[in-house]
């Protein structure tokens, strides 16, 4: 399937959601699908305390919470996976055992926690 691209995206923010892979390849779990968290400053930020939800629903549903001492690197971005760990994308994962996006799409918010 071709991958789309979200739409709704706040532009000259320092950290945003670049792009939900909502369609994962993992049969029934879906655990390969994630979420892409950008930095599109040139600083480092520290997203500690960032949480990120997904609101397909209308409401809060599986919720992720960035780690103390979480920085994204300028101009860069991290992932986070429905159920699997990618250390070379920051190692992060809703940890859920089912999938938690439609094959159609669906709505995350992401929060700074501070």
């Amino acid at each position: 399937a071709p991958k789309a691209k979200s739409t709704n995206v706040a532009s000259g923010a320092g950290i945003f959601i670049n792009d939900i892979h909502y369609d994962g390849d993992v049969p029934k779990t879906e655990a390969d699908e994630y979420v892409v968290i950008s930095n599109g400053s040139k600083e480092p930020l520290d997203i500690s305390k960032y949480y990120i939800y997904v609101a397909s629903t209308g409401t809060q549903g599986p919720t992720f919470y960035f780690p103390k001492g979480t920085v994204i690197k300028g101009g860069s971005s991290v992932r986070v996976y429905t159920n699997e760990i990618h250390k070379e994308t920051g190692g992060h994962s809703f940890g859920s055992g089912k999938a938690i996006w439609s094959n159609n799409g669906g709505l995350a918010v992401l929060k700074d926690g501070n």
